[in-house]
């Protein structure tokens, strides 16, 4: 346009993001780590900042940066500047073990909305099709609906019968231990918070590229959010920033 107009320009050079992607959600990235140290029971916030320290795939990346202290931290050099993370909760917020029998219930409601939250993956976007009729807006649901399927399936870590067993829990019939009960398996599936986020993330670009979306660029007039006041530097510093 700037061409076509014959405006006096030149090309803005710009940090491409790409480096971080990759780091954080590429194959053996920084998610892909932490569902497999989330595999084993007994794996702790040193173990999973050892895997991370010790895999080329991060350690190459020059966005990563390894920090000294504390002994579970580490540093990320996001476009704005780098920002240290800890791994200590990570393991905790990252486990969302599902009873596979619970799933598969809800997934049977006749209520669609209860029905399309439980869907199987790959199926969820046909059971919100007749309620929201768009690309977008099924992504959209999906990634609002997360917090709800969060809150329903969340259970304190050590009640989990997946943390003691594995990925399956034997118990006699009924629940109850006792003579002549018979032994039924319960599966419990493990389906990452990160790897929910990603498969969201996946599901919102491909609407986002299907369609022809068009951006709206916010600037604040000062730092205060007060009306009625105009900061001009606050206002460059955005500017130039965009």
């Amino acid at each position: 346009e700037y061409v076509a107009e014959g405006i006096d320009w030149r090309w803005i050079e710009f940090v491409d993001n790409q480096e971080v992607v990759d780091l954080i959600e590429g194959r053996l990235g920084l998610l892909d780590l932490l569902d497999e140290q989330c595999r084993f029971p007994t794996s702790t916030a040193d173990d999973l900042v050892h895997k991370y320290f010790s895999t080329p795939t991060v350690t190459s990346n020059k966005r990563f940066e390894r920090l000294k202290r504390p002994p579970t931290a580490f540093a990320v050099d996001h476009y704005a500047g780098p920002v240290r993370y800890l791994t200590d909760n990570f393991m905790a917020k990252n486990k969302d073990f599902v009873v596979a029998e619970h799933a598969a219930l809800l997934a049977g409601s006749q209520a669609s909305t209860i029905a399309g939250l439980f869907a199987p993956a790959g199926h969820a976007a046909a059971g919100n099709s007749s309620a929201h009729h768009t690309p977008g807006a099924q992504a959209m649901h999906r990634s609002s609906s997360a917090a709800v399927v969060e809150a329903l399936t969340h259970t304190p870590s050590h009640m989990h019968p997946a943390h003691r067993y594995g990925s399956a829990a034997t118990l006699p019939a009924g629940g109850q231990s006792g003579a002549g009960g018979s032994a039924v398996k319960s599966s419990f599936k493990f389906d990452s918070v990160g790897s929910q986020f990603k498969r969201q993330l996946a599901d919102l670009m491909a609407a986002l590229n299907a369609m022809q979306p068009h951006y709206v660029r916010c600037i604040k007039p000062n730092p205060s959010s007060r009306p009625g006041m105009f900061d001009a530097n606050y206002v460059l510093q955005q500017l130039k920033c965009g």
